[in-house]
């Protein structure tokens, strides 16, 4: 019964030690290095990074890091930050005038980048990388690349526009390794207008025109 208990008290002491407190701040994809208890949560076009430090009581006080904490604004929660990544723009090699079946090619400016911001004294960053683009060409067809070329087989006028799959990884620079959160951010481009005009239908020359052995009989008009 007595070991029964002293396992009792030490899982209780290990959970309330070394357990994930991160979610209290809005973060459930969590984790812990060492003494730093940390997670991260995606809403919408935003990424929340938390982190807070559990140190046993029988340790004594935490020690803090002589690192200066710098804070954007005062109102911030400073065990945790929110980021977002940059809109991608969607642009065109073509001209926005074309022919019925002229192919063209599309792009987005989508890369990777990151965000940093330090968090309880230590650097946290951000980085975000391109997955997935889906185009949406405005004519019922979708096509899925970075770069897609399309032609429009009617007249008409359409909208091309792109949705961009951003994968979230985040670490703390000399704590942990890249961390994935699971869960994306899908951002839109901005729209690119195309205008296919009606060809215009073969007209006949009013005025004749003479062509070699025409006039070899001369009956024949304009002779």
């Amino acid at each position: 019964m007595n070991r029964f208990a002293g396992a009792i008290c030490l899982a209780l002491l290990f959970a309330l030690n070394y357990g994930h407190p991160a979610h209290a701040m809005g973060c459930d994809n969590r984790g812990a290095s060492d003494r730093l208890h940390y997670g991260s949560s995606v809403s919408g076009d935003q990424v929340r990074i938390c982190a807070e430090y559990w140190w046993p009581k029988v340790l004594g006080p935490v020690k803090k890091s002589t690192q200066p904490v710098k804070y954007v604004k005062p109102k911030i929660d400073p065990n945790s930050f929110v980021v977002t990544p940059s809109k991608p723009k969607a642009f065109s090699y073509s001209t926005s005038i074309l022919k019925v079946g002229e192919v063209f090619s599309v792009g987005t400016t989508a890369a990777t980048h990151q965000r940093k911001k330090l968090l309880l004294g230590r650097l946290a960053v951000v980085r975000f990388t391109p997955q997935k683009t889906l185009w949406d060409f405005g004519d019922g067809q979708k096509l899925i690349a970075s770069g897609a070329v399309h032609a429009f087989q009617r007249p008409g006028r359409y909208s091309v526009r792109a949705r961009v799959t951003y994968g979230v990884k985040f670490r703390f620079v000399g704590t942990t390794k890249w961390i994935n959160d699971p869960r994306g951010i899908v951002l839109q481009t901005n729209s690119l207008g195309f205008r296919v005009p009606i060809s215009p239908p073969f007209q006949v020359a009013k005025t004749p025109r003479l062509v070699f052995f025409d006039c070899q009989l001369i009956q024949r008009i304009g002779c």
